[in-house]
């Protein structure tokens, strides 16, 4: 499976963000907290169910969201997968055995694929959608328990960002790729033992009283086993919508699908 090189993930903002998520903590600590004490129960809730013995971490950035002693202690190997580890988290691995660290592109391949596109365009634009590939994320090897952090709503992001210093783009373009990689993901999860959790939503409310309110997932949330929902207090300081107070309304589903053994 293609990963995308360091230099594309520095030109589309994946690494200028990943660090911008590890700020934003800090400066929200006591309004973040709360939020992943939640995902972590969620997660440590959902693992129980489970008959696998290793599992994977899709979105594992900084840690922050995970149980990660708890998970060693149930799993074997742990995977965490992501486009880029940080170095802090490279070097936190190697005191743990039980952790391997992959670098893949949960998408499938899309990332790199809609930056070659959008440099190699001549007179004939591309279109946003051509970016998507058929299958979506089918990693090499067996991911026993899935679970997916606070990075389904993240799929469509920066792609549609970097796609727009080149392209004019439509709304009826954004949502299309938006659902397809939606849809490609939670497929991939429904496959598998898994567990889900993604902000859904996002409130701002602005300093003269009026708000505005914005769908982040574009498809039907899995209604099927174990479901919680909260609110996630993103950002106080007006740095992500000036002037504002951002909330993000998170869902979390734990779907069981084993019964005795793992499968591939």
């Amino acid at each position: 499976m293609n990963t995308p090189q360091r230099r594309i993930l520095r030109k589309m903002g994946y690494l200028r963000d990943q660090r911008g998520i590890a700020r934003r903590y800090l400066t929200e600590q006591k309004n973040w907290d709360e939020h992943l004490k939640n995902t972590k129960d969620f997660i440590l809730s959902c693992m129980e169910r489970t008959q696998c013995s290793s599992a994977t971490v899709l979105g594992s950035g900084f840690w922050l969201d995970i149980p990660v002693e708890e998970m060693l202690r149930r799993f074997s190997p742990l995977r965490f997968v992501d486009l880029s580890h940080p170095p802090e988290m490279e070097k936190r691995a190697e005191k743990y055995p039980g952790i391997i660290l992959i670098r893949q592109d949960i998408t499938g391949g899309v990332i790199e694929k809609l930056y070659h596109l959008a440099k190699g365009a001549k007179k004939q634009k591309p279109r946003l959608t051509d970016a998507l590939v058929q299958e979506g994320y089918r990693p090499e090897f067996d991911p026993g328990f899935v679970v997916s952090v606070n990075v389904m709503s993240q799929l469509d992001d920066l792609p549609i960002r970097f796609w727009k210093r080149y392209f004019h783009v439509g709304e009826e373009d954004q949502q299309q790729f938006r659902r397809k990689l939606q849809r490609q993901h939670l497929i991939f999860l429904q496959q598998k033992d898994y567990c889900l959790i993604s902000d859904v939503s996002e409130r701002k409310t602005y300093r003269n009283g009026q708000s505005a309110e914005r769908k982040i997932i574009d498809l039907s949330w899995p209604q099927t086993g174990m479901t919680k929902q909260w609110q996630w207090i993103f950002d106080t300081s007006g740095s992500y919508e000036t002037g504002a107070v951002t909330a993000m309304e998170v869902k979390a589903v734990c779907g069981i699908k084993t019964s005795g053994h793992e499968y591939s």
